[in-house]
């Protein structure tokens, strides 16, 4: 039994008689255009694309080949489906149609039940393609989702990313003060309510400043300036990323109130990959990421602990922000035990 599509069939033929046998053939198969002429075909074609077009061979003024030719000029119509009508029994006529482009030949006279069959197999098919094409897309846009897009590019071309080494990187983390005892304090769901709220702040945060989140560990963000690849900035990386923690800091009590979040970055070398094939999964290694989570660990809520020496490379640049009313200041923490760089000065950075 034949289905009903939610398609567009167009129908090209200058034989009235023709026309309405092919009409009574499909009827209820899809929603029927019917043209006796290809003057206006393009036109209409270029209007409302159809899921298929049924066109006639021989027609004064311009044949179905030439048509077609004229379609295929046409960025939308590239890929219409289109089948021969035609009394032509040569097989090189065949071959020219097939050649064309056409995915399939019909010999007049038109057999009524067989026309229908093919045509009901073409509508099947190119549903099917849409329907791949869709999950394609969707897939897709998930993998620029969890994936950065020079990443997510890479894969699908070539089927791996391969590693990279990149040697000035800014790591940072931000962290929830005092959420182990929220945690035991509230019921799961205000508990996870209010973890997606704060993620969705720090990630419009992050997107503003051109910030890549790599993931996020229970009530931390990780996240990295100055891969390779990001697209052009006005400020630096480790500016950046100072600017970024200093407002996640400042949107966590916003969001919610009873939270505070302190954070910690480091510039340094590291290495980024992606690992898994179940489930991918792009990250970052050496002992910049150790650094970063370090200092995350001794900053005071509400502020940014990083380096007396980084502090210093920004003081440049934050004169240039300072013009712009846009202050932060440093107080020194003395020297702290960091592992990886010994004992190094560090300081904490609060609007």
């Amino acid at each position: 039994m034949s289905t009903s599509h939610d398609a567009t069939i167009v129908i090209i033929d200058d034989e009235p008689i023709t026309l309405s046998i092919i009409s009574r053939a499909l009827k209820g198969l899809a929603k029927l255009k019917v043209l006796n002429h290809p003057l206006k075909a393009t036109e209409l074609l270029l209007s409302e694309p159809p899921e298929l077009l049924l066109l006639d061979v021989n027609m004064p003024h311009k044949t179905g080949y030439q048509l077609l030719k004229e379609l295929r000029t046409h960025e939308t119509l590239r890929e219409l489906p289109v089948i021969f009508l035609t009394a032509r029994t040569d097989e090189r006529d065949e071959e020219q149609g097939l050649s064309l482009g056409a995915v399939d030949y019909v010999t007049k006279p038109i057999n009524p039940s067989t026309l229908r069959m093919r045509v009901e197999t073409q509508l099947s098919l190119q549903l099917a393609l849409k329907r791949e094409s869709s999950a394609r897309q969707r897939a897709d846009e998930l993998l620029r989702v969890i994936l950065p897009p020079r990443v997510a590019d890479e894969l699908q071309e070539t089927g791996r990313v391969t590693p990279r080494r990149h040697p000035q990187a800014v790591v940072m983390f931000c962290d929830v003060v005092g959420f182990t005892q929220f945690c035991s304090e509230h019921s799961s769901e205000e508990v996870v309510a209010r973890l997606d709220a704060l993620f969705k702040a720090y990630e419009q945060v992050a997107l503003n400043y051109g910030v890549e989140k790599i993931k996020t560990i229970g009530d931390c963000m990780m996240a990295v300036v100055g891969l390779e690849g990001e697209a052009p900035h006005e400020r630096s990386p480790l500016m950046r990323a100072t600017l970024a923690t200093l407002e996640m800091c400042a949107r966590t009590s916003e969001v919610v109130p009873e939270w505070r979040a302190r954070a910690g970055l480091y510039q340094g070398p590291l290495v980024s990959g992606l690992v898994g094939e179940v489930r991918y999964q792009f990250d970052i290694w050496g002992d910049t990421v150790n650094v970063a989570s370090r200092l995350c660990g001794v900053s005071a809520p509400g502020t940014v602990a990083m380096t007396a020496e980084h502090w210093e490379a920004l003081q440049s640049e934050l004169m240039s922000l300072r013009e712009l009313s846009v202050c932060c200041a440093a107080t020194s923490l003395g020297e702290r035990s960091l592992k990886g760089l010994g004992l190094i000065e560090v300081m904490e950075v609060a609007p």
